[in-house]
């Protein structure tokens, strides 16, 4: 394993190859990611945590929690650093929560809400989601534990409960994709926290 870590502009930007001589799965489904012919396009992955939102209450329904006045701050700041690193032809989608779509309205760029990548969505759903739009790059703005579970099983093949930080991106690069969709060569091209934009 070799790592390169760069330290500039308060951030910490790390490529590196974090898997094995062959590239590992990242699904452990038996399924097809993708369709037979369809040629995969992903080759930037972004997965962004919402920022801090209010506390949940009993009766209150889980997708209306809001932004608290801290997490508009770290949504505002994590909006800024995309903002000049983001390719522009980035498509992004949103989980119906409010809270993720605050988050996402702190780019001030058009986004598509996704059922998929709700708070219950599995680690597949999202990747799928990504898969699906057949755009180079794609940013999904939503929750724990799937973020950490899908970051896991890019880096490491497996599903493990990974910490995200509320706010937090990692931003994944993929090429050599198996054509069924199901493995590639995945590295972490910048991880950041919103203390740290």
């Amino acid at each position: 394993v070799s790592t390169l870590m760069y330290s500039g502009h308060s951030i910490v930007t790390m490529t590196t190859s974090m898997m094995s001589p062959v590239p590992p799965k990242i699904s452990n489904e038996t399924t097809q990611l993708n369709p037979p012919g369809r040629e995969i396009h992903l080759r930037q992955l972004i997965l962004w945590r919402h920022a801090e939102a209010e506390d949940g209450h009993v009766g209150m329904d889980d997708l209306q929690r809001q932004l608290t006045k801290i997490g508009r701050k770290q949504a505002e700041k994590m909006a800024t650093w995309l903002h000049r690193r983001m390719p522009a032809a980035t498509v992004i989608y949103a989980s119906p929560a409010r809270r993720t779509c605050q988050t996402a309205d702190a780019l001030e760029l058009p986004y598509s809400v996704a059922n998929a990548i709700a708070p219950d969505a599995t680690p597949q759903a999202l990747l799928q989601t990504a898969l699906d739009c057949a755009a180079d790059e794609v940013l999904l703005v939503g929750h724990q534990p799937t973020l950490g579970r899908l970051a896991a099983m890019l880096l490491s093949g497996t599903d493990q409960d990974w910490s995200v930080k509320k706010g937090a991106i990692w931003w994944f690069t993929l090429s050599n994709w198996h054509p069924d969709g199901t493995s590639a060569t995945v590295r972490l091209k910048a991880c950041l926290t919103a203390e740290m934009a």
